[in-house]
């Protein structure tokens, strides 16, 4: 493998999924080392569970001072973004209880992503692709059955959970980064909060620009990584190096690469016209919402099961309150908040490579090593036939399909909701 797929952070992923496999296979330790995994996971989570009053006292002081800031401020008016935004909050609310990041992050974005979805898949109809698909939950709010398209991940474990979403017609498990898709192969591309996991990310733009006329994206921004609780204070109390060395941990950690909003904005223009552009999230928005992330022991979207079954059930009515009405609140405060430093950009881009001649229709695939059009799943030039399991093609490299296996014996080893 090339020295530049070998440091690209998205390779992270492919370790990700060869121990979430492995674990299938491995055999229990003895009974020493199992009891004590065991007290090790029980002290670690009544740990977590202790600070759940605290989460709450928190949510009620941010509350408020949310309150005191909206309630003090000039500039009151919601933009048409935030303003409908604020109508997705209560469905997410059961999947990342008091986890503020992700509800507003998603909220917002569901707003850009139906409305500019809608404007071009009512021309298209066919053809269309989402890259890192994952387990399907995002992708069905977007989506109604009546449409169709094929998802694609590098992670079967996760693509299996979208069996269940009518709106899915084929799996692909295969690189996203540079997908197995024919040039004009496919009419609509839509890909969700997976360019900032990716290090080439020109190399990535580039072979979208290819594939399909029209493309639906996200990124994250700097301010993504230095406005986790960490970072922030130490800068917020003038050390500046401390903070940078801490946000690029961050970058690492979460298996980001992140750029400015201006050499992003630069590198799409090479190979698409942008239609539509909008930015969100402050940085100073994305830190209070991050505190809670802190005291639930997390720093990406999925809330820890164990906070999550405890908040839905034994406090699910102050939980769903408190929920809703902060994540509500924090949208209006973000609203009225400066967008030069965002963490969030989506984008509606035009390819500049391919012409209104394209083909619209099935999604044609290719061999991922020789780009050659598959025949019935099969390369007649590199003599490869690719293998479908559990309803899922297996489009892999050579490379990572020797890294990458799945065992349809153990399909659930990764939770429904787990992005």
């Amino acid at each position: 493998m090339s020295s530049s797929v070998d440091s690209d952070i998205n390779r992270g992923y492919v370790h990700f999924i060869r121990s979430v496999s492995s674990a299938f296979n491995k055999q229990k330790g003895g009974m020493i080392k199992s009891f004590h995994s065991f007290m090790t996971n029980l002290i670690f989570n009544l740990c977590k569970l202790s600070l759940v009053p605290f989460l709450y006292f928190y949510g009620l002081l941010l509350f408020i001072f949310l309150r005191i800031k909206l309630l003090l401020a000039k500039n009151k008016s919601l933009s048409n973004l935030h303003m409908e935004a604020t109508e997705n909050v209560s469905q997410f609310i059961s999947q990342y209880p008091m986890h503020l990041y992700p509800i507003i992050a998603k909220s917002i974005e569901m707003v850009f992503l139906k409305k500019n979805i809608r404007q071009v898949v009512s021309k298209l109809k066919e053809g269309i692709v989402e890259l890192a698909i994952g387990e399907g939950t995002f992708s069905s709010r977007i989506f109604s059955s009546d449409d169709k398209l094929v998802g694609l991940d590098l992670n079967p474990y996760s693509l299996i959970h979208t069996k269940k979403y009518k709106h899915i017609t084929k799996r692909v498990v295969a690189d996203c980064r540079t997908p197995p898709i024919d040039s004009c192969g496919a009419s609509f591309i839509i890909c969700n909060n997976f360019l900032h996991h990716i290090t080439d990310k020109e190399n990535a733009i580039k072979s979208w620009a290819k594939i399909a006329p029209y493309a639906i994206f996200n990124e994250n921004t700097i301010y993504w990584a230095s406005g986790w609780v960490k970072p922030f204070i130490l800068k917020l109390v003038g050390l500046n190096n401390a903070a940078k060395k801490e946000t690029r941990h961050m970058e690492e950690h979460s298996l980001q690469t992140l750029w400015k909003k201006e050499e992003l904005r630069a590198l799409i223009n090479q190979y698409y016209d942008i239609y539509e552009e909008v930015s969100f999230f402050n940085e100073k928005a994305f830190f209070l919402s991050a505190v809670c992330s802190a005291l639930l022991f997390c720093y990406g979207p999925p809330t820890p099961e164990i906070q999550k079954r405890v908040m839905n059930s034994l406090f699910g009515p102050i939980t769903k309150l408190f929920t809703y009405h902060i994540a509500k609140t924090l949208i209006e405060y973000d609203a009225i908040l400066p967008r030069d430093r965002d963490t969030f950009i989506c984008w509606l881009v035009k390819s500049k490579t391919i012409g209104e001649e394209f083909r619209s229709g099935d999604v044609n695939f290719v061999c991922p090593d020789c780009r050659e059009l598959l025949q019935d799943n099969k390369c007649h030039r590199c003599d490869r036939t690719f293998e479908e399991k559990d309803g899922m093609l297996f489009l892999l490299p050579k490379e990572l399909a020797e890294e990458i296996s799945y065992s349809d014996n153990q399909p659930n080893l990764l939770r429904e909701e787990h992005l």
